[in-house]
């Protein structure tokens, strides 16, 4: 019994830790913006374009992952895309989807490094036709967060996504290339 009160406490704390994750916001814009800069030592711009270009067509395969590519300047190390995902949401005790959320990439690739920025996060809204941005969702009109557990849900989604987008092209960053992949 006792270990059963230990393992409910620590799961407590996990949970708390996880409702304390903040959104990163861009000052300017006040837009969600997570942003990193990768140390890539030893790698050169073409061959950070190649692994890149891997990872995306390794990344994004499913139909609701689907991927517009908005910008690919092999000569500059710069892509842009558009992708998305579907967040789980828990309403009650049923595991639902969300709505679709988008969201743009842009890759700055350079000679020992790489930039990634991962913003323009935005909900379908199949009533209105156009995309609802996610921060209208979070955040009240004079930008304080609102409270509810279906907006907690989206930004922990949105963070999860974040994360494992981030430490995936990481991964295949940190490989030398096998040789040329895809048309572009």
């Amino acid at each position: 019994m006792r270990l059963l009160w230990v393992l409910l406490w620590l799961l407590s704390l996990s949970h708390l830790g996880v409702a304390q994750t903040r959104l990163p916001l861009e000052a300017a814009s006040q837009r969600i913006t997570f942003t990193e800069v990768v140390p890539a030592d030893s790698f050169q711009r073409s061959e950070l374009y190649t692994q890149t270009v891997q990872w995306l067509y390794d990344t994004y395969k499913s139909p609701h992952q689907a991927l517009d590519i908005l910008v690919h300047k092999r000569e500059t190390g710069t892509l842009a895309i558009r992708g998305s995902f579907i967040p789980t949401i828990r309403q009650g005790r049923i595991m639902t989807t969300g709505r679709l959320l988008r969201y743009t990439l842009r890759l700055d690739l350079q000679e020992g490094y790489y930039t990634y920025t991962l913003t323009d996060y935005q909900l379908e809204n199949p009533g209105a036709g156009t995309p609802l941005p996610l921060e209208s969702l979070l955040y009240s009109s004079k930008g304080r967060k609102t409270q509810t557990a279906l907006r907690q849900q989206y930004e922990q989604q949105v963070i999860t996504h974040a994360q494992q987008l981030s430490e995936s092209l990481k991964r295949q960053l940190s490989k030398r290339p096998d040789g040329e992949v895809g048309p572009w």
